[in-house]
């Protein structure tokens, strides 16, 4: 991430929250809106989709990302 320092910053609040990646994946899950979540975190949606879709994190986030948006659509 050599020269993105935003998303730096990103991925270390996340980290830095309780739970870190699961915080989110658990918000998702309950069926709050990438919006609300975005908001929290003062990023915008799309930004939170640049997390997601990170080099070298997408093929392990990718997979929770959609379990979680299978149960958000359940809750």
């Amino acid at each position: 991430m050599a020269g993105r320092p935003r998303l730096r910053r990103l991925v270390q609040q996340i980290e830095d929250m309780e739970g870190g990646e699961d915080w989110l994946f658990e918000q998702i899950a309950e069926a709050r809106t990438i919006g609300d979540i975005a908001a929290e975190l003062d990023i915008s949606r799309r930004y939170l989709y640049t997390w997601r879709d990170r080099p070298g994190h997408k093929e392990r986030l990718r997979p929770k990302w959609d379990v979680a948006m299978r149960l958000s659509a359940e809750a």
